[in-house]
């Protein structure tokens, strides 16, 4: 059920005319269970310990339920008080928090237009200061051969410079529909078992989710692109601070909320921060001519 929400969500936001961000983090932003014990206070003053009190609760207790917080907001800042914090909880948390040289990436792998916000993201990061020195790689793909990778290079390099966007390096890969690597059509189909429609294990009443053979057979050419592009981020991109990917247009009439889950799992698998970025098609990017 919260799949399908997930699902809608983003097809609501797409008929409002909305961009949309999706931030895939391979821990989550969940660090409540990085958080050790509180350790008693040594400070027997009694305001310190009402201090403590009143400032010093622990992610780890922070319920769901409203009415078990105390009033307390999830937006709420928890300032923690004699409390162990694993340290690799802090370099987790700290994720985006980037050395001040050019050993740090943005890789900005723009698949698609959608008015140009893919783009225009990175480039405000980098007029920031913990970003300013990083490096910028743009990648685009193509699904035919060689040739169409050149004449895209050729054209990208002319567009960049009309937007006056600085960049460090600039990719156009092709093979996109070439057969998938065995190994990753394993891994999404082991995915896809829960979802699939022969499964008679599940608890979800609605049908809305379940992916068809015929579902399967209408989207085999996205599936492939997107296996393959996986396999383009995990050669080009492994070792980038943050990873900016077009994302993809859930059609809702082709495609199941379980299938397209499926699919940016697929994609976004095992690798550094990857934000998928998709503008509401205006242009934020403007050339004068």
């Amino acid at each position: 059920d919260v799949a399908i929400d997930y699902f809608n969500i983003i097809h609501d936001a797409l008929h409002l005319k909305y961009g949309i961000g999706i931030l895939r983090l391979q821990s989550g932003l969940d660090f409540s269970d990085f958080f050790g014990p509180d350790l008693p206070d040594d400070d027997d003053d009694d305001d310190d310990e009402a201090d403590a009190v009143s400032f010093g609760f622990s992610p780890v207790r922070t319920s769901k339920s409203p009415a078990n917080n105390n009033g307390r907001r999830p937006t709420d800042v928890l300032t923690l008080k004699n409390t162990i914090i694993n340290e690799g909880a802090l370099l987790t948390m700290n994720i985006f928090q980037p050395k001040h040289d050019s050993s740090s990436i943005i890789d900005v792998w723009w698949l698609f237009d959608d008015g140009g916000l893919t783009l225009l993201l990175p480039y405000l990061l980098r007029r920031r200061k913990r970003w300013r020195n990083s490096q910028f790689r743009i990648f685009s793909c193509v699904p035919g051969e060689k040739g169409d990778a050149e004449r895209q290079y050729v054209a990208m390099v002319s567009l960049l410079s009309k937007f006056r966007i600085k960049y460090t390096d600039l990719h156009v890969l092709h093979g996109l529909n070439k057969q998938p690597n065995e190994n990753e059509t394993q891994k999404f189909e082991q995915l896809l078992q829960a979802w699939h429609q022969n499964n008679e294990n599940t608890t979800i009443a609605d049908d809305s989710w379940r992916i068809t053979d015929t579902e399967l057979e209408v989207n085999k050419e996205k599936i492939k692109r997107g296996l393959n592009l996986h396999e383009y981020l995990v050669e080009y991109s492994s070792q980038s601070s943050l990873i900016i990917v077009t994302l993809p247009i859930p059609r809702k009439q082709s495609i199941s909320a379980g299938l397209y889950l499926a699919y940016l799992e697929a994609i976004s698998y095992n690798l550094p921060p990857l934000l998928f970025l998709r503008g509401n098609q205006k242009n934020v990017l403007t050339y004068y001519s």
